[in-house]
């Protein structure tokens, strides 16, 4: 076995006291009990995972019914089965592992139940049912599992209640960002149990932060490397909203002096195969007919709208840009703006047949070089 699962869950005398009242009960029912750890070979587990895998068997048989307990963040216990235990026998099974859960500390108890095991909610006090089917997203702080409903006990009160209206909270205050600014951006990078990181990013400048609920709710920002307690899910959008002020008055002043071209660069990246100089070029070019902000808003909003790949050969590019007309040498790494398609077409031909003509000429003098070295040889 695991020696440290086993520590994790049972080497409290309280654990071993309750292991034990949960043995005598199954003896009585002509069963014995079995630990074991089904992670004990794998090297590569996540720190602080815990798992520990109960057999329930007839004396001398090998097989019998198991559940199973796991914990990532310390704060949620779950408990799984794969066999259908008779209802006063998962009663007995459940409020064992709650027992477990409050003698580690853990906040809650999440667990999934099936067919007839459904009776038990309305049998056990405090437990309480979430569907995701209501929207309720249970996978920020226990599992991405892909069931539509989950048991809970809570140890600590309200405690998942608050954790989805933290979820919740965060989610709104961002969309509610994205309606004020629509250059603004916001991603989930890292979602674990018990740790949500988000990645953000306002005018020019890029950041995340990440929402920790190990011990404690945590706010904290890599960019300012500083860590604000939340003391109520409530609280995280005054933390939030004083985090992108000061990001805000960080960026005021340097985006007056380089112009923000985030949703731009990001646009235009693939195209121009990530070739910043020609990027900042065209960015550069179009500020003589537009503000730099309703470029960027423009390729935040509507990219396709306002960009059109005309032609492309020979490594050159042809395209219309807010009504401008660009051509593109990638093999020199030239960009020219027109204001109307009659100059850039004949640039652009120029550019082509000049391509065109040269590689034909290469072409002619390797076949005359090949044909007088044969003659040589002969």
């Amino acid at each position: 076995m695991n020696s440290e699962s086993k520590d994790y869950f049972l080497s409290t005398k309280e654990a071993k006291r309750a292991t034990k009242e949960f043995k005598k009960l199954i003896n009585e029912m002509g069963l014995q009990l079995r630990i074991k750890s089904e992670n004990e070979n794998n090297r590569n587990y996540m720190i602080n995972h815990y798992e520990l895998t109960f057999v329930m068997a007839k004396k001398y048989v090998r097989h019998g019914s198991t559940f199973h307990i796991s914990t990532n963040s310390k704060n949620i216990i779950t408990l799984k089965t794969w066999t259908r235990f008779p209802n006063e026998l998962m009663k007995d099974i459940i409020y064992y592992v709650l027992e477990l859960g409050k003698i580690v500390g853990a906040n809650a108890l999440v667990f999934k139940v099936e067919g007839e095991h459904k009776d038990l909610v309305a049998d056990i006090k405090d437990l309480k049912t979430l569907s995701r089917k209501n929207g309720l997203d249970i996978g920020y702080i226990h599992s991405k599992s892909k069931c539509d409903e989950f048991v809970y006990v809570n140890i600590k009160k309200e405690f998942v209640e608050n954790q989805l209206k933290l979820y919740y909270t965060v989610n709104n205050f961002l969309e509610a960002r994205k309606a004020q600014d629509i250059t603004f951006k916001a991603n989930i990078t890292r979602e674990d149990k018990g740790i949500r990181m988000y990645s953000y990013y306002i005018n020019g400048l890029k950041g995340d932060f990440t929402i920790n609920l190990y011990d404690e709710i945590i706010l904290k920002d890599k960019y300012f490397n500083e860590t604000v307690h939340i003391n109520h899910p409530n609280d995280i959008s005054a933390a939030l909203s004083e985090l992108f002020e000061r990001v805000g008055n960080e960026t005021k002043f340097p985006s007056l002096i380089e112009p923000p071209k985030h949703h731009f660069r990001t646009y235009l990246g693939g195209r121009f195969y990530s070739n910043e100089k020609l990027i900042s070029g065209a960015f550069n070019l179009l500020m003589d007919h537009l503000e730099p902000q309703e470029i960027e808003v423009s390729f935040a909003t509507s990219p396709d709208e306002v960009y059109k790949e005309l032609f492309k050969k020979e490594s050159t590019l042809l395209a219309e840009i807010h009504s401008m007309y660009f051509v593109v040498d990638f093999d020199k790494g030239d960009i020219e703006k027109y204001t109307d398609l009659e100059k850039a077409s004949p640039k652009y031909e120029a550019i082509i047949t000049a391509k065109l003509y040269n590689k034909h000429m290469k072409e002619v003098n390797k076949l005359k070089e090949d044909l007088k070295n044969l003659t040589v040889r002969q």
